[in-house]
């Protein structure tokens, strides 16, 4: 679950600093581009939420 929190975080956050500098979407969030930054964000947030709760889960191991 980290890897993919990390992955979906660094995603959403990219795809906020790529529409701060006026570059062209990723082709992942093509979908996203009208709803840009917000969604840029609230990837990053679902993101690190799901490193979050991998680490909590992989703690009772």
């Amino acid at each position: 679950m980290r890897t993919i929190g990390t992955i979906v975080a660094i995603a959403g956050l990219a795809s906020v600093v790529n529409h701060a500098m006026g570059g062209e979407q990723m082709e992942v969030l093509q979908w996203s581009d009208a709803h840009q930054p917000l969604a840029g964000i609230g990837l990053g947030v679902l993101g690190l939420l799901v490193f979050g709760l991998g680490a909590v889960f992989s703690r009772d191991r």
